[in-house]
């Protein structure tokens, strides 16, 4: 049965894409999530992440930032959609 998928148009693009950018670490790189999206990643670029997009179908949205400081401000921003958090990675 599994031999048959081909996946859908623009797959292998997006297959290469994700390993280019897994490859070399580039979390910015990553495809976006072609199953769902959200305003609110617009608003958490336009905030000063370098990634923000939905976690798998929704309705988690997520921004990384680079900056400490504009990561605060935008869980102030958002806070107006709902619960937010901010977490620092560890590495």
């Amino acid at each position: 049965m599994y031999d048959a998928f081909r996946g859908e148009p623009g797959f292998d693009d997006r297959r290469a894409a994700l390993l280019a950018a897994l490859e070399v670490g580039d979390l910015a790189a990553l495809p976006v999530n072609d199953l769902a999206s959200s305003p609110v990643s617009d608003e958490l670029r336009s905030a000063g992440a370098f990634r923000a997009d939905v976690s798998g179908a929704g309705p988690i949205v997520y921004g990384l930032f680079d900056d400490p400081d504009r990561a605060a401000a935008a869980r102030e921003q958002m806070g107006a959609h709902g619960a937010t958090w901010l977490a620092q990675p560890a590495w």
